[in-house]
């Protein structure tokens, strides 16, 4: 029985799976569940090590817009082996805000059906190619505010299956999915944001040679872009406005 982990689909991302993986078993996830997508590049010697050593799973995945499904996959196959299943993607990067580690901090919520946590809207830093070293040391500034979106960590046990993306989940009766505050999130979104309790690092603009290879492509829930890069411009504008290092406390390993 795994207390924590999380359930990661993802799609040509070799170059990030590293990071994301030693980043979330350095703050307190026991297992990780990968689920790839058609991926054509070497993710294989990547999550090897991992896989080898019993801290991931990994799950093949063909077909378009298959997110929904990995994700069902995921709950109905290790709803008996898992007290927390966090439903994140490859540019996010969840961890507490005060405390040591996850776990410490999910032990408080062990009556709820899952937590929902909001989003912190990362920019490209200036970084105009992609830069050496980690994403979380690189791109350090984001958006002044606590964007309303939210990602779910889930008690398996309490939910029956997704139905918006990571966003929000179908729950048993009589229970609710909750923000970092105990308070009930009916949607995909908090009516009062907040970042005190948990954190939820969203790198979704990088260097602006990322962002054009990363939103010129189908996501992996099979949808096209929805925004133009004239679009994705004018949000990085706003993405850069203050300066924020709590994460790195946590990048080294």
């Amino acid at each position: 029985m795994h207390y924590l982990t999380a359930c990661l689909t993802f799609k040509d991302a070799a170059s990030y799976l590293e990071e994301w993986i030693r980043f979330h078993l350095n703050v307190g996830f026991d297992h990780l569940y990968l689920y790839d997508n058609d991926s054509s590049d070497d993710f294989e010697s990547v999550i090897r090590p991992f896989v080898t050593r019993g801290q991931a799973t990994y799950h093949q995945w063909p077909g378009v817009g298959q997110q929904r499904e990995m994700f069902q996959n995921c709950l109905d196959t290790y709803r008996g082996q898992a007290r927390w299943i966090a439903f994140i993607d490859d540019d996010e990067f969840l961890f507490p805000a005060a405390k040591n580690d996850l776990p410490a901090v999910l032990s408080d919520y062990e009556t709820h059906a899952g937590v929902a946590v909001c989003w912190l809207l990362f920019g490209s830093n200036g970084h105009r190619t992609r830069p050496s070293g980690l994403v979380t040391e690189n791109y350090c500034r984001r958006a002044p505010w606590i964007d309303r979106h939210v990602k779910c960590i889930v008690d398996p046990a309490k939910v029956t299956g997704p139905e918006i993306g990571g966003h929000r989940f179908y729950c048993i009766e009589g229970t609710h999915i909750v923000d970092e505050n105990h308070r009930a999130i009916a949607g995909a979104f908090s009516e009062s944001p907040s970042a005190n309790v948990l954190c939820l690092n969203h790198y979704l603009i990088k260097s602006r040679e990322e962002l054009l290879w990363r939103r010129n492509r189908m996501a992996v829930d099979g949808s096209a872009p929805i925004h133009s890069i004239e679009k994705w411009e004018a949000f990085d504008r706003d993405y850069n406005a203050v300066e924020d290092f709590r994460i790195q406390r946590f990048t080294k390993w």
